[in-house]
């Protein structure tokens, strides 16, 4: 257990050498556990919060259009059954996560001739996504559950934008640009530089190239699901 934390600690001041360390060692259960745990909490205690968020969206949209009014009102209403089957959905969800964004990682990687097989590179994925799927959601619980406000929102430069456009194409793009979604990038690259002994210069520019490849992943999917609702 105290190594545990101590690698926790280890990931957040040094995550180079911890990271490498971990994909070496192949230790990826105990920061799956608790990653996989606080999603199931954290989606519990925010889901009236993004019920309610959505919602909104949908009145707005002319996706209304294809409810009644009563339907629509309770779209902001959730139960207790619902806010545990979304945080179920949530965990698994982020379990899908992990696995893929392991594979493109070893498969960018793989592709730039570093050592190390899919196990090392899930440890890797798995242990560097306390930085920027734990420790956000932390954010964001905490700041919701006290305040009434998402604070881990102002971490990225959609922030930039008017609320009337923040799901626009522009605010999409800019909301890749986050300061959690940096410091993984350079755990990330850091970690792989340590393990397999590869550059740091040529490291991060792979993890640059895997960070644009999956960016433009996701405005595009966002993009579209938001012209679907829109339509």
């Amino acid at each position: 257990m105290i190594n545990f934390f101590k690698n926790i600690k280890g990931i957040i001041v040094t995550p180079g050498q911890t990271l490498g360390k971990l994909m070496d060692k192949k230790q990826w259960v105990a920061s799956f556990i608790l990653i996989i745990i606080a999603i199931l909490i954290f989606t519990y205690i925010s889901a009236p919060f993004d019920i309610a968020k959505g919602s909104e969206l949908i009145k707005n949209s002319t996706f209304a259009e294809h409810f009644s009014e009563d339907q629509i009102e309770n779209f902001g209403h959730i139960s207790n059954l619902n806010r545990i089957m979304a945080s179920i959905w949530a965990s698994f969800i982020s379990i899908l996560a992990l696995i893929v964004a392991s594979f493109f990682t070893y498969l960018f990687y793989g592709i730039g001739k570093a050592e190390g097989l899919y196990i090392n590179y899930f440890s890797l994925v798995t242990n560097a996504s306390i930085i920027d799927m734990l420790i956000p959601r932390l954010m964001r619980t905490l700041s919701l559950l006290f305040l009434n406000t998402n604070i881990a929102a102002y971490s990225n430069l959609s922030i930039l934008f008017p609320a009337h456009t923040s799901y626009s194409l522009s605010s999409l793009i800019f909301s890749q640009i986050d300061i959690f979604s940096i410091w993984y990038l350079i755990a990330i690259a850091t970690g792989v530089a340590a393990f397999s002994k590869m550059s740091f210069k040529k490291s991060i520019f792979i993890a640059i190239l895997y960070f644009l490849f999956k960016s433009i992943t996701k405005i595009l999917f966002s993009y579209i699901f938001i012209k679907i609702m829109g339509s």
